[in-house]
């Protein structure tokens, strides 16, 4: 049986595709009426949460949280983001981003909408890779087209 160019070609792109796009993470809007967490009840709750935090320019750019539940299993690698190591320093991070309308709370959703913690921002918009069933890597902000 001979393989010819086209057959390889579809084949290889199919394979970049399921590598490349099969590991997305997702991101949902927190609906407070669903009865799902709020920042709120994830900050007076801070021991039960492994909690980031990124800022990109400083404090006067893009700043996100990042909140990846303790015992659920799964986990969150957010290598390039800083650690936020205890309730008072959260506390100063929530204050600012709360002062600056960074308020937006969206579920880190994975393959089958697994949940596998919280991105506190302004936007959505965030690079993470599903590396297995338990683990997401959050890498930081998605370069967006700001148009010509």
């Amino acid at each position: 049986m001979q393989i010819n160019a086209k057959t390889t070609l579809l084949f290889l792109c199919g394979l970049v595709w399921l590598i490349g796009c099969g590991g997305q993470a997702s991101l949902k809007p927190v609906v407070v009426q669903d009865g799902k967490a709020t920042v709120a009840e994830i900050a007076q709750n801070f021991e039960d949460y492994h909690v980031f935090f990124i800022s990109i320019h400083g404090n006067t750019g893009n700043t996100a949280l990042l909140f990846d539940p303790r015992d659920d299993g799964r986990k969150l690698v957010a290598n390039s983001w800083t650690p936020v190591e205890d309730a008072q320093a959260l506390s100063g991070y929530l204050q600012m981003m709360e002062s600056r309308g960074y308020t937006g709370l969206f579920e880190i959703l994975g393959s089958d909408n697994q949940l596998f913690g919280y991105l506190m921002a302004a936007r959505a918009h965030i690079a993470a890779r599903q590396v297995d069933d338990n683990t997401m890597e959050v890498y930081g902000f998605r370069q967006q087209n700001t148009g010509p």
